[in-house]
């Protein structure tokens, strides 16, 4: 969620440790099917290539299926992972060196957002949060795409990152704006929160390059 593998390049362990852990994590998840005859020993690394893509690519949603389904809420949190996702990964933000810190931070940021969204549905205030959602999808729609230190794009990435960011953080706020209007206040507050927790991740970037420019300019 706040940690990036492919900005890292071959600079600390971190990398190699995450890879191994998802690699063991693969092959015991492929071994309990053999045990369970549930595929054939001929597909075996076919699975447990599947396995690693997966567990690689949607360890957020992962995280975010174990942590909802803790605290009673697997669909809300399926509803706020996914836009985040979809947005954060090209408009772009903060990301950690250290994979171990960012589980934690993850696990701790998924839990505080669910609380809130359990929160604003229970006190039926999901209308109040709007400015700052509508805010949120603004900035993210100028701001980004936003280098981290470990990530740089290139000029082309630059500008295909901006374009697709800016149709999905449109089109998330679409959907947040037609599931109030529809009074779908669970679905409404998860898609907010998606998107405003896109935006404040995107804060000590754009801190950051702020304070940059004003010591240039002292």
């Amino acid at each position: 969620m706040l940690y990036d593998p492919s900005a890292q390049g071959t600079q600390g362990l971190e990398p190699v440790q995450q890879v191994r852990m998802i690699s063991s994590i693969s092959s015991k998840l492929v071994k309990w099917l053999l045990k369970a005859e549930a595929i054939s020993q001929q597909d075996k690394e076919l699975y447990e290539y599947a396995a690693y893509s997966f567990l690689f690519s949607f360890m957020p949603l992962v995280l975010v299926m174990i942590v909802g389904g803790l605290l009673g809420m697997f669909f809300e949190g399926i509803a706020l992972i996914l836009p985040f996702m979809l947005i954060r990964k090209f408009s772009g933000g903060y990301h950690l060196n250290s994979s171990k810190v960012c589980f934690f931070l993850s696990t701790t940021i998924i839990t505080l957002s669910l609380l809130l969204i359990k929160h604003i549905i229970a006190t039926e205030t999901v209308i109040y949060y709007v400015p700052f959602v509508v805010i949120a999808a603004i900035q993210i729609f100028i701001a980004s795409p936003i280098d981290s230190e470990a990530r740089q794009l290139r000029v082309k990435e630059r500008c295909a990152f901006k374009k697709v960011a800016r149709v999905m953080v449109a089109l998330n706020l679409c959907l947040f704006l037609v599931a109030l209007g529809l009074n779908w206040n669970r679905f409404a507050a998860c898609t907010g929160c998606g998107i405003a927790l896109t935006a404040i991740l995107q804060w000590p970037c754009i801190i950051k390059s702020v304070l940059r420019k004003v010591e240039l300019h002292i």
